[in-house]
Parts: structure tokens; sequence; C-alpha cells
């Protein structure tokens, strides 16, 4: 990894945060339900949502039936403008942080792990992170 990479769940580890956020347009269920959620929830993380692209969530599940929606986390299927829901968005939400990451990668583990993807991280430290925190309501 050069200086420039970040794991994304290497930055959820770092705890801190209350709550999630994911969007995606297409996810592999098993990998959020196995390695993401849990690590989530390790990390001090209670209130999680998924939002996916309607139709592919449709075929997510057709391929692997959800066992924690509902119940640990929240899966709401979405429509965009045009049809799509495309965006990918993690955010991550504490008392005294903020963690924006917004980039190419769909909630896969191609996408989280292997491929080469592009993203941009903003955290927000403390209430006093103008910046951060306009950036962060604005997303």
């Amino acid at each position: 990894m050069n200086n420039n990479s970040i794991s994304i769940l290497e930055e959820i580890s770092r705890g801190g945060y209350e709550a999630s956020l994911i969007t995606t347009y297409n996810a592999y269920i098993p990998f959020y339900e196995e390695v993401v959620l849990p690590k989530l929830m390790r990390s001090g993380v209670r209130h999680n949502v998924l939002m996916m692209d309607a139709r592919q969530c449709v075929a997510s599940i057709s391929q692997s039936i959800p066992r924690a929606s509902g119940r640990l986390y929240s899966l709401l299927p979405m429509r965009g403008q045009g049809g799509v829901f495309h965006p990918k968005v993690i955010f991550l939400v504490g008392i005294s942080k903020g963690l924006l990451l917004i980039g190419s990668h769909n909630l896969t583990l191609a996408g989280w792990g292997y491929n080469r993807e592009i993203g941009n991280v903003i955290q927000m430290q403390s209430g006093r992170d103008s910046a951060g925190i306009a950036l962060m309501n604005h997303a």
C-alpha cells in the first residue's frame, strides 16, 4: 500500500463512531453481514443503514437472503433519478468525530479490498471543524 491508500475496514476499526450510513449501487450481502457489519458493531457502531439500488437489491437478495436485516441494520432499496441509485458513500458519525468516504467502490469484497478504486476521505474532528461539518451536511 502506498501512502495515499486507505483500508475502509481499518478506518472503521479506529472506532469512535455510533452510526453508519452506506450507500452503494450493488452489494454482496454476505460480505456486509459477515465482514463489514461485525467490524462496525465491534467498533461501537449500533445504528447501521445500508441503501442500495432497488434492482440490484432484488438481484442480491435472490442470491443470498439477508439474515440480519431488520434486526442489526436497515436495508433500504432505493431508486434514483433515471431509475438507478448509484452513489457510493460511507458516512460514519460519532459524538466528537465523523468520517465521510465518497468513491467508486461497491459494497463487495472486490470493491472494498481487491479492486483499485478511487475515493475521497473527509474526516471531521470535534464540533469546531466547520469546513468538515459543512461538507458532511452537504453530503
